[in-house]
């Protein structure tokens, strides 16, 4: 027996159920992906978290929501999927003129024990009511798209700022994901402070080692060039025949 129009009709909406559920929840995992990576980032940044372990259990905790998140909101519906019924539903949803007629001619087509207990005749005119209402109905007029440029606009968005932090900040994002994704490994952040030392005169003192005979009066000072002097500075200083001083 041929597949009926209305039933075509069925299977393609829950086909395109299924392929509408695989790319919002692929778009919300990658969004919420680079959200947590960002996020980690700059919160290892900012409080320099250099415990290994730490950064062990915030990777696992991590990916452990990840993993129930895909699960739950993306592989389970995917395979799981609409049945006959639900699709019927999701047309008299968005057609409420058809309301129970859809389900009902859905039941009569699947079911043939359904459908010996009643009058074949108004079977098929009820069928044929449905099919004609539906001719020109697609899966486009069915499912809400603005959910589903909702959740490519959202992926677009963190992905322009993904972007433009790992072009702008190319050394602290390679910094971060490392810390992250290897949370055993050494790499440690650069330093916030870049020190400089400056003559009487406010001239930047080139050479690394300063000379100057012992006795001899010589006035230094420092100046952080990427902000505000730490709270302490140390300056390390040696006399001939003796060990480093502080």
């Amino acid at each position: 027996m041929p597949q009926s129009e209305l039933m075509k009709l069925i299977q393609h909406i829950r086909w395109k159920y299924r392929q509408i559920v695989l790319f919002c929840g692929f778009s919300r995992l990658v969004t919420i992906i680079l959200v947590l990576i960002m996020t980690y980032g700059v919160v290892d940044w900012y409080l320099r978290m250099d415990s290994q372990w730490v950064r062990l259990f915030l990777l696992t905790i991590m990916v452990s929501v990840l993993s129930y998140y895909f699960v739950s909101r993306t592989f389970v519906p995917f395979f799981k999927g609409l049945t006959e019924g639900d699709a019927a539903r999701k047309i008299e949803i968005q057609l409420p003129d058809m309301k129970d007629q859809v389900q009902s001619a859905v039941c009569f087509l699947e079911d043939e024990s359904l459908s010996k207990r009643h009058s074949s005749n108004l079977q098929n005119q009820l069928i044929d009511r449905v099919e004609e209402n539906l001719k020109d109905v697609t899966w486009h007029n069915i499912f809400n798209f603005k959910y589903i440029y909702f959740h490519a606009s959202l992926l677009g968005l963190i992905l322009f700022i993904s972007m433009i932090m790992v072009v702008g900040y190319q050394a602290e994002a390679s910094v971060a994901v490392k810390r992250l994704f290897s949370p055993f490994s050494t790499v440690r952040w650069p330093n916030r402070d870049q020190l400089q030392i400056l003559d009487a005169d406010f001239n930047p003192v080139e050479q690394e080692m300063i000379s100057f005979l012992q006795g001899e009066k010589n006035i230094l000072y420092v100046r952080n060039q990427i902000g505000k002097l730490p709270d302490e500075v140390v300056l390390h200083y040696s006399e001939e025949g003796k060990d480093v001083q502080n």
